[in-house]
């Protein structure tokens, strides 16, 4: 094989470790940021039996392993969970954004390569 795809294979599976180690951070952070998802869910004023039920839904009653095993795998799956306030299947949410998203980035660096190259030169 030659060296090349053998740099680009090896090179491919030092990314597994990589993305696990990101998605293991990433739900880290989203746990230890400020805040209770089921009282932003359910508002001010609710029931602790709402807040139970609503947790167990959640899956937040389970421990952080058997969480992050969840959230790992609806990840893999394309399940991105959905909104607390609209209700609604992020990945909806995400392809309705992603071709403005798309299309300001690739204006914005062609705006900059614009002004950089001559400024470089």
């Amino acid at each position: 094989m030659p060296t090349t795809l053998r740099y680009a294979g090896r090179r491919l599976l030092q990314t597994v470790p990589v993305l696990l180690g990101m998605s293991v951070f990433v739900f880290a952070i989203i746990h230890l940021a400020p805040g209770d998802p089921v009282q932003a869910a359910l508002g001010l004023s609710y029931s602790a039996r709402a807040a139970a039920i609503l947790r167990h839904q959640m899956g937040l009653d389970q421990p952080i392993v058997a969480q992050y095993v969840n959230w790992l795998g609806n990840l893999l799956h394309g399940n991105f969970g959905q909104d607390l306030i609209s209700h609604q299947p992020l990945s909806d949410l995400l392809s309705q954004r992603l071709p403005v998203t798309l299309e300001l980035t690739v204006l914005s660096m062609g705006l900059a390569v614009l002004v950089a190259i001559p400024l470089g030169v």
